[in-house]
């Protein structure tokens, strides 16, 4: 989903196969993530591989639900590894629709939750063309009163704050505030950034390289859907990146 703007916003909605054929090579339990950016400036982001082999534990984490922008459930993810590279179970993902008029939206869902705790997740991203996404999530077939923590992680450029009320953030990137996400459902935001205890608030933008960055967690019970909007500054131009030469 992308504005019509000369630099346009645009979101990226995953809701493919987790990793490359049968055994989901090089996946991440990333299903029905998002990822934003302004301009040429990345704002929600990947977190990254950074290991391989060296740390069983980093390497499952950057794999996990958990660092993804996505909603994780329990504090379970919605695919489980086993090994460096293969899976103990893989989430199945699902396009359900896909319209452009008069509102772009996009409804897809995945089923990494279902044998654990009965449930689907479905997520539904909707677009005005101009300056606002709204991110619904649901969890269908099954008992709905589950804790919930709908993830978003920032590119190191970018910092948050949030509100007074704790409904919202604000995000800032190169001294301007750019974005607002607010939870108009049951999940409340706090901000963790390079926490060592649980190992959130991370980004590698290259193998073996780990930065820390600020990650949105919205939580809560979710007894209902989960609506997150987020808003983007009209009058925002964000400054282009100067073009370097070897």
């Amino acid at each position: 989903m992308r504005s019509k703007q000369k630099d346009p916003v645009v979101l990226t909605f995953d809701h493919g196969p987790i990793g490359y054929l049968s055994i989901a090579a090089h996946g991440h339990a990333d299903a029905l993530s998002i990822w934003l950016s302004v301009g040429d400036q990345p704002v929600i982001v990947d977190a990254g591989t950074y290991l391989y082999h060296s740390s069983r534990d980093l390497r499952d984490l950057f794999r996990d639900t958990a660092v993804h922008n996505t909603l994780r459930l329990d504090g379970i993810g919605s695919s489980r590894p086993s090994g460096p590279f293969n899976w103990g179970s893989k989430a199945n993902t699902r396009l359900i629709s896909s319209e452009d008029t008069p509102v772009a939206r996009i409804v897809a869902e995945h089923d990494g939750y279902l044998a654990q705790c009965g449930v689907k997740h479905q997520r539904t991203v909707e677009f005005d063309g101009s300056s606002r996404f709204t991110i619904i999530d649901e969890l269908l077939e099954g008992p709905t009163d589950r804790r919930a923590t709908v993830s978003f992680l920032l590119d190191p450029a970018c910092r948050s704050t949030v509100d007074p009320d704790r409904c919202g953030v604000s995000i800032t990137c190169k001294d301007l505030q750019i974005i607002r996400i607010v939870s108009a459902g049951p999940l409340r935001p706090r901000v963790v950034r390079g926490d060592e205890a649980t190992e959130l608030g991370w980004f590698s933008p290259s193998f073996g390289i780990r930065l820390p960055t600020d990650q949105i967690l919205f939580e809560g019970h979710l007894d209902g859907p989960s609506t997150i909007t987020i808003g983007l500054l009209k009058s925002v131009t964000m400054p282009r990146r100067r073009e370097t030469s070897a």
